[in-house]
């Protein structure tokens, strides 16, 4: 917790210096890429689907520069949103895709390198896909008996495999149920461009009962288990579509 304090007070300290330049906030935010609404909406409400996700990775790179931070510092940013980049470069790696090797940086605050949001979505689904069905093909049970318990559909499962549908609570449920610990959650998430983060409630909740919680793996549903823990703390559940 102590150098997330210092890169706090970092990032303050630049932009109390930014401001003394004449710049107001306007100039600021467009110099991240967005605006102050956006970040309002952000800020409320971290994982909403109301701002794109690659919106949200422009800005983080594009305020890596402007704050000075390292790779580290701007992997730690991202995670904060529920966010991963470092799965980034091998993403575009594995489709063959022309990147540059320093995928954090930009030429300028106005030309990044980062691929346009399509090529960066198919090599994110690609990526993600041939990972969640390496882990799907392993697993020893039924598929009908994983979906169900995961209070997936089968029509989501199928779109999860195939890359072409990816949100957190779904892919979430499914590793779950499957038995998968925390680290091969995250790496899993990572792929998608995802991560468990502290900085979420529902996410912190989730994260907390696989580690404190090690026969949770063992029910029978253990998304149930959580459900029932976020329920009681007033949070959102994951995956409670009811199936016939």
């Amino acid at each position: 917790m102590f150098w997330k304090k210092v890169l706090l007070l970092h990032l303050m300290d630049i932009w109390t210096n930014i401001k003394k330049t004449g710049a107001s906030s306007g100039d600021i935010y467009a110099l991240l890429g967005t605006r102050h609404q956006y970040v309002s909406r952000w800020r409320t409400a971290p994982a909403s689907l109301l701002t794109k996700r690659y919106q949200k990775y422009r800005t983080i790179i594009l305020a890596q520069d402007l704050f000075g931070l390292s790779e580290t510092e701007t992997e730690a940013f991202a995670n904060k949103a529920g966010l991963s980049l470092s799965h980034l470069a091998e993403s575009y790696a594995s489709t063959n895709m022309e990147f540059s090797t320093e995928i954090f940086h930009y030429d300028t605050l106005t030309k990044p390198k980062l691929l346009p949001e399509s090529d960066t979505e198919t090599a994110q689904y690609t990526a993600f896909a041939k990972h969640i069905n390496t882990e799907i093909e392993a697993y020893p049970g039924k598929l009908r008996d994983l979906y169900e318990a995961a209070f997936v559909s089968e029509r989501m499962l199928r779109y999860i495999r195939a890359g072409t549908n990816i949100k957190k609570e779904p892919i979430l449920a499914i590793l779950i149920t499957m038995g998968k610990d925390l680290d091969s959650i995250q790496k899993c998430l990572r792929k998608a461009g995802l991560m468990l983060s502290k900085s979420l409630p529902v996410d912190m909740v989730v994260m907390w009962l696989l580690e404190n919680e090690p026969f949770i793996s063992r029910r029978t549903s253990p998304v149930s288990r959580i459900n029932e823990t976020l329920e009681s703390l007033g949070l959102p559940q994951l995956m409670t579509r009811p199936k016939n």
